[in-house]
């Protein structure tokens, strides 16, 4: 995680990933809103009304909707443990830390990691206090709270397998099959993917790349589109009437059928559209493409985030095993 000033505001960049949660914070206590707030929520409420204004632009709508809830769960403890509607920034310590952690993990029934999410807005508004002098110490620092990162699921070659092969029945579950197989092959998020555009497509040397930009980051990138992924891209283009290659319903309503697809296959994952991302991930890295080349076609900011998303399977074990010991026997 960064932290850095730029003409004495302090800026915070961070992503996680973890069942969908996620927060990137960046602090809005500058330029016009120079004013120093001495109350939390009172400052909360700017940067929620400075980061809506910027949706559309360098924000998403569903990491307003995450800040907006933590802004809610804020309210709520503050009330329940002190009956005021805010709390002055002098007034929080670590035992306030502590107790809004505990509340809601145990009150809101929030796993662990969600909780490490949802105090990271408050940890950077206490930061941005302590930085102009409203409060004398931050009690941040003698507080921690580690996530609880579980292992991320994806589906072997051979299970990738049966859900590319099987006959579905239904519209609906072709499409939910084909997104997902089609992140598989190229790492895409589920909203690149519908927001992937038939000219979004250029030949180079005879192969079709995918050339973008992220949704959620504005970031350009670019995608060998690999013969699996081609097949699908080629079915969806001469479908589409539109500039678009899919027309979907909702999201999570997709994830339904997959689960109802991984059941059919005889799977027994929990799988949704981000296992897609970490199944290529996994594929990749285990038949030899760098980390660094997997982080940036995942458009990961950092080579760690990409390391979560990576594992190494038994056979590529056995693979760098039977290398090394070709490669050492000399010695023997």
């Amino acid at each position: 995680m960064n932290h850095y000033f730029i003409n004495n505001c302090l800026y915070t960049d961070f992503t996680i990933s973890n069942t969908n949660c996620g927060i990137a914070y960046k602090s809005a206590i500058c330029d016009e809103r120079k004013q120093s707030f001495t109350y939390l929520l009172e400052a909360y409420d700017k940067e929620i009304e400075y980061f809506r204004n910027r949706v559309g632009k360098d924000r998403s709508s569903s990491t307003l909707k995450k800040h907006e809830s933590v802004r809610k769960h804020l309210g709520d403890f503050i009330r329940k443990k002190t009956g005021a509607d805010d709390i002055p920034f002098e007034d929080i310590g670590e035992d306030f830390i502590s107790e809004f952690c505990n509340y809601l993990m145990e009150n809101c029934s929030l796993s662990r990691s969600t909780a490490w999410v949802y105090q990271i807005p408050l940890k950077h508004l206490v930061a941005a206090a302590f930085s102009k002098g409203v409060i004398q110490r931050n009690p941040f620092s003698m507080f921690h709270l580690s996530p609880d990162v579980k292992e991320r699921s994806f589906l072997t070659e051979s299970e990738l397998r049966k859900m590319m092969d099987i006959n579905l029945k239904g519209r609906v579950k072709s499409l939910a099959r084909d997104l997902f197989v089609l992140s598989c092959w190229t790492g895409l998020s589920y909203v690149d993917m519908i927001g992937l555009t038939k000219n979004s497509l250029v030949e180079r040397k005879d192969e079709i790349w995918i050339v973008a930009r992220r949704k959620k980051t504005k970031k350009p990138f670019q995608i060998k589109v690999l013969e699996p992924a081609a097949a699908i891209l080629k079915r969806y283009g001469k479908k589409s009437k539109s500039k678009y290659f899919f027309k979907t319903g909702c999201y999570n309503y997709l994830n339904a059928k997959l689960k109802d697809i991984a059941d059919e296959c005889g799977i027994t994952k929990r799988i949704s559209f981000h296992c897609a991302r970490h199944t290529f991930a996994t594929m990749a890295i285990n038949n030899g493409m760098s980390i660094e080349s997997v982080s940036q076609i995942l458009g990961h900011s950092s080579i760690k985030t990409t390391q979560i998303y990576t594992r190494i399977t038994v056979s590529k074990l056995d693979n760098d095993f039977t290398v090394f010991k070709d490669n050492i026997k000399a010695f023997f």
